[in-house]
């Protein structure tokens, strides 16, 4: 269905979706407060209704719908780490076949209405205006939920692109391994000559050093 004529529709929210993604989250929260005019479309109002249009043709008869990570996202946010990833949604309708359209979508992060009191002359209350939008990040980073994670959507680990987030700027993909470095040892392998990349040679040469110790004390 066309997303143009699919915006134009009353949202229907009431039934919990086989996925309750971050999107669904924040739509709800927009509905919740009664701004469901006003949900910013770019920012994630579209993606909401494709990820509905996409669920809405999934037949749990031939499947439930899988969720495959492609990517995970570490960084750290006024002090605080947050994971955050993207991911494909992959479903076949009634007939067996595969359904496309919701790729590379993140997970994560929420968009919540920035509600304020609307005051009248005499500073009574007279209802609420919306005033932009606050991003919230939903998933504190830790070796934990990184694992929850891919072991619930059964991706396999060397199939994922793990990227760590710096200050400035400063991004490096890497190994699951890195990507679960504590947070100032993921930054000073980052800052080598080589990135993370680097990094790895060295460990790998250290294990062999190590090896070859280990056989000569033999």
């Amino acid at each position: 269905m066309p997303i143009a004529t699919v915006l134009d529709e009353k949202p229907t929210i009431d039934v919990k979706p086989l996925i309750e993604s971050s999107t669904y989250r924040s739509y709800k929260a927009y509905v919740d407060a009664g701004f469901e005019k006003n949900v910013p479309r770019i920012t994630f109002g579209a993606q909401y209704y494709r990820e509905q249009d996409f669920l809405s043709r999934v037949d749990t008869k031939q499947g439930q719908p899988k969720r495959m990570i492609r990517k995970m996202i570490r960084q750290k946010i006024k002090g605080t780490e947050y994971l955050t990833f993207t991911e494909d949604w992959i479903a076949k309708d009634w007939v067996g076949r595969d359904i496309d359209g919701v790729t590379d979508r993140m997970e994560g992060i929420v968009y919540l209405p920035n509600v304020t009191p609307k005051i009248d002359e005499k500073g009574q209350r007279i209802g609420k205006d919306l005033n932009g939008r606050i991003a919230k990040y939903e998933i504190e980073f830790n070796k934990e939920n990184v694992d929850k994670w891919i072991e619930e959507t059964e991706t396999p680990k060397d199939e994922i692109i793990y990227t760590v987030r710096g200050p400035s700027g400063l991004r490096c993909e890497g190994t699951y391994e890195q990507f679960l470095y504590p947070w100032n040892q993921a930054l000073d392998a980052m800052m080598k000559d080589g990135g993370f990349a680097a990094d790895h040679l060295e460990t790998l040469k250290k294990k062999g050093d190590t090896s070859l110790q280990n056989k000569s004390k033999s």
